[in-house]
C-alpha cells in the first residue's frame, strides 16, 4: 500500500507565498515606457492587473543596517499598509516620517536587505555629470542585461536647494530610486517627472537633513564605493528595493 503524506502549510505561510507571488507579478508589469504624451507628474506606478488595492508605489532604498529606508513620499501616501519587496521577500514596513517640501520618507521594516546606501559627503554635483538611476522594477527585469552600465542618466542642473534635473526617460516606479553618481555614492533621490526626457531629484543635502531630522543614522563619504568601471547598475540593484503600496478599497 503506497501512503501519501500531504504537507499542509500554516496558514501565515501559506498568504505569505500568495502574496509574494502576486507581488512579484506585479514588479514584472510595473515599468510602462513613457509616450510622447508624457508630461510633468509624479513617477509612481500603477499596476497592470486586474486586482484591485495592490499597487507598485516605486522604489526605495536603505540607509542603515537598522532596516531604514528612503523613498518619494508620494509613492507612500494613502496606504493602508506599506510592503517592502526585494529578490523574493516581502515584509510589512512602517512610515517612520515624511517630508512633503522634498517629497521623501522614512520607512522601517525589521531588517535590511541588501546593502545600505552611501550618501556624498560634500562632492559636489555639476551639470553634465553622468548619473545612474533606476526603478527597482527595471532593475529585475534587466539584471542579465545591464551588466556593465556605468550611467543611464545626465545631470542638466543641480542646486543643494533645489535638487538635480536628471536628462532621463526614466518610467513610472522610479519614484524613490537613488541618483548614484560614478563613485557609486547617492547625490539625490528621483521624485517626479519634468517632462518626457526630464526628471527631478531632491538633493543628497535634503536627504540628509531630512534623517537627521528623525534622528536615523546614515552614512556618508567621498570615497569610491564602486571602481572606476564597475557596474552602477549592480550597485543600485544591491541597494534599491521595491515599495508597494496598498489603497484603500
Amino acid at each position: 500500500m503506497v501512503v501519501h503524506t500531504v504537507i499542509v502549510k500554516p496558514l501565515a505561510v501559506r498568504v505569505a507565498l500568495f502574496l509574494s507571488a502576486a507581488l512579484a507579478g506585479i514588479v514584472a508589469a510595473c515599468t510602462p515606457d513613457m509616450g510622447p504624451g508624457a508630461d510633468r507628474g509624479s513617477l509612481a506606478a500603477a499596476p497592470r492587473t486586474s486586482r484591485p488595492g495592490l499597487v507598485l508605489s516605486g522604489t526605495g532604498f536603505f540607509v542603515n543596517d537598522d532596516g531604514y529606508l528612503l523613498t518619494a513620499a508620494h509613492a507612500a501616501t494613502g496606504c493602508s499598509n506599506l510592503h517592502i519587496t526585494k529578490d523574493g521577500r516581502t515584509l510589512r514596513s512602517q512610515l517612520i516620517a515624511r517630508s512633503r517640501s522634498g517629497d521623501l520618507a522614512i520607512l522601517k521594516i525589521d531588517e535590511t536587505m541588501g546593502l545600505p546606501a552611501v550618501f556624498v559627503r560634500s562632492e559636489t554635483v555639476v551639470a553634465n555629470d553622468l548619473v545612474f538611476a533606476a526603478s527597482y522594477a527595471m532593475l529585475q527585469e534587466d539584471a542579465s542585461r545591464s551588466r556593465g552600465m556605468l550611467s543611464n542618466a545626465v545631470v542638466a542642473s543641480a542646486d543643494p536647494a533645489m535638487g538635480l534635473s536628471l536628462v532621463s526617460s526614466a518610467p513610472e516606479g522610479t519614484s524613490g530610486a537613488p541618483v548614484i553618481n560614478s563613485r557609486g555614492l547617492v547625490v539625490g533621490i528621483v521624485t517626479q517627472r519634468i517632462d518626457r526626457t526630464h526628471v527631478q531629484a531632491t538633493s543628497a543635502q535634503s536627504a540628509k537633513a531630512f534623517l537627521s531630522a528623525n534622528g536615523v543614522a546614515f552614512a556618508q563619504d567621498d570615497q569610491p564605493q564602486v571602481g572606476a568601471l564597475q557596474d552602477r547598475a549592480a550597485r543600485a540593484a544591491t541597494l534599491s528595493v521595491g515599495v508597494v503600496c496598498f489603497k484603500p478599497a
